[in-house]
């Protein structure tokens, strides 16, 4: 099996989700991934009450909430801890 083959077959065995994450001071939008054993419908759900401390977050965006903020900043790895999360939903486009 190539490398490629085994990316591939690595990637199809995950869900991935674009969200949007709130924390008190950032709003973050990427890619969450989470194995296919979990039902798409709960992937949050599992994702928030799993017994995780950290959400890793690909290709994401990051936006200050303070007034007079900086520019978004685009990364493309993140791990946020569950527990600064206010809100997290499914990303359904541009606002």
């Amino acid at each position: 099996m190539t490398d490629k083959a085994k990316k591939e077959d690595i990637i199809s065995s995950y869900w991935v989700e674009r969200v949007v994450i709130i924390t008190e001071n950032y709003e973050i939008t990427g890619n969450i991934y989470m194995p296919k054993s979990t039902k798409k419908s709960r992937l949050l759900s599992e994702l928030l009450n799993g017994n995780r401390k950290f959400i890793a977050v690909k290709d994401c965006i990051m936006q200050t909430k303070m007034a007079g903020s900086m520019e978004p900043e685009y990364l493309d790895f993140l791990e946020i801890n569950i527990s600064s999360i206010i809100l997290i939903k499914p990303y359904i486009g541009e606002s």
